[in-house]
């Protein structure tokens, strides 16, 4: 039989986790949060607000100082995400590791990919009305850096590579080996 012990004070105002719209209201179910979302967490996370809420809330003000210098000096989010699951040790450290790899691997994501990932885990949560409101910032957001001239479309290719487009290669040409880019839509050949 396994026994834990809780880490810190069940919060009397819930901590909301931007982009996920879930209200935790302890440190465990922050953790449980983060692990199985990790996929779509972004550095929306490093912020005073959490720290504010560790500290005040939880009154984990040790936990909270420990973190404050990867919010403020842009740590990464694996590192941050992987102290406060160390700290809680409601999970083991293989737990970690994994949470911490998936972190990792989604740091290679444009803002506008990670969005889109949040937006559709809303949609699948049948949260419709947040999901739309995010969906019309997201496309507010495309549209300005599509002026910008940023790139607003990846495809991952069989080989595991991907490709990284701008609008200049998305208009009406031969976009990587198999896709072609036609009046706003992707047509893939063998993908």
């Amino acid at each position: 039989m396994r026994v834990s012990v809780c880490v810190g004070e069940y919060a009397q105002i819930p901590y909301c986790v931007p982009g996920l719209e879930i209200n935790v209201y302890s440190m465990e179910e922050l953790s449980y949060c983060f692990k199985e979302n990790a996929f779509l967490l972004d550095a929306a996370l490093l912020e005073d607000r959490l720290l504010e809420w560790i500290d005040r809330q939880c009154g984990l003000q040790d936990l909270a100082k420990a973190l404050h210098p990867l919010v403020h000096k842009r740590g990464s989010l694996s590192s941050f995400v992987g102290m406060i699951l160390g700290y809680v040790g409601f999970y083991g450290e293989e737990d970690i590791r994994q949470v911490e790899q998936v972190l990792k691997q989604g740091a290679g994501l444009s803002r506008i990919e990670k969005r889109k990932r949040q937006i559709d885990y809303l949609v699948k949560k049948k949260k419709y009305v947040a999901a739309i409101r995010e969906y019309d910032g997201l496309i507010g957001k495309w549209q300005e850096l599509e002026k910008e001239g940023e790139f607003i479309f990846r495809s991952e290719r069989k080989d595991g590579g991907y490709w990284v487009l701008n609008p200049a290669q998305q208009r009406g040409g031969l976009c990587g080996d198999d896709a072609i880019w036609q009046g706003g839509r992707v047509f893939p050949g063998s993908l």
